[in-house]
């Protein structure tokens, strides 16, 4: 698996609290911009390949008005077939802000992941299956504070969508009170 795979999936599991994918071009115009839209809990989705590994993520994020978020997620790297994967659990938490250009800007405080028992062995033996746990897995237990920016593509009362800085985009729906 190659660096550029490991950068995506750490990219993914703290930027986990977000949101996503969109067929529009270019960001939401300041006036559709509405903070108190993002409050609330949302439950997001993402998926995307490089290097032929399929990264897909699922999750909850909560938005609170004090600025704070915290997010839990459950990401799965597909190999080369659906029956080959490693799963992961993740939670983030730390502070967010809105410009009112429409950039979502995340400061993850808190990453913890765990990777959940692997489906398949890819033809790997316990000695390197370790080495790609570690590899995944342990530089985003031990990162420091990230900051992350996100381009807000869509923002409604219950649709908030984003694309970061590396193109991976986030399609999110807004919880209902009586569905949390």
């Amino acid at each position: 698996m190659g660096s550029n795979c490991r950068n995506m999936l750490g990219t993914l599991l703290i930027g986990s609290a977000l949101s996503g994918c969109s067929n529009e071009a270019g960001a939401a115009s300041g006036s559709d911009i509405i903070a108190e839209n993002v409050y609330g809990v949302w439950a997001c989705e993402m998926e995307n390949e490089q290097e032929g590994v399929t990264l897909s993520m699922v999750g909850h994020t909560t938005y609170s008005p004090t600025g704070s978020y915290e997010a839990t997620g459950l990401g799965v790297v597909y190999f080369d077939t659906p029956f080959e994967q490693i799963r992961w659990v993740a939670t983030s938490s730390g502070s967010f802000s809105i410009s009112s250009d429409g950039r979502l800007t995340i400061t993850a405080k808190k990453v913890e992941a765990q990777r959940l028992f692997p489906i398949g062995s890819w033809g790997l033996d316990a000695e390197n299956l370790a080495q790609v746990e570690n590899d995944l897995i342990s530089p985003i237990n031990n990162s420091n504070e990230q900051t992350s920016d996100y381009t807000i593509t869509h923002l409604t009362t219950d649709r908030l969508d984003t694309i970061d800085t590396d193109g991976i985009s986030w399609s999110c729906r807004k919880k209902s009170e009586t569905n949390k």
